[in-house]
């Protein structure tokens, strides 16, 4: 005797006992498609645009000179040495260096 299904059929139905081969799946229209075009460890990311005047401040945590920094293209840079905080306006517990660079 069959066993009745009330709410949803099994994945896989069980194979009847009766017929010489097993069933084929059924193609599926609407499946994904199984591509390495979703990886989103490698994807690019999106780069930021600035308008011209634009000032950004950075840390500067290289080794060696701070004088040996190169602004990216489009952009000049200065280095300043101080121990107020260049974005928020506190006060810092040492001075440090900080890249200052404007969008040309």
């Amino acid at each position: 005797m069959q066993k009745q299904w009330r709410m949803n059929p099994p994945r896989r139905w069980p194979l009847d006992p009766r017929r010489r081969e097993a069933p084929r799946p059924r193609p599926r229209r609407f499946a994904r498609r199984r591509t390495a075009t979703h990886t989103t460890t490698s994807r690019p990311r999106m780069a930021a645009i600035y308008a011209p005047g634009t000032v950004r401040a950075r840390r500067w945590h290289g080794e060696g000179d701070v004088c040996g920094y190169r602004p990216p293209s489009g952009w000049t840079a200065y280095a300043d040495l101080t121990d107020i905080h260049p974005v928020t306006g506190c006060a810092l517990a040492r001075a440090v260096w900080w890249i200052i660079e404007t969008k040309e």
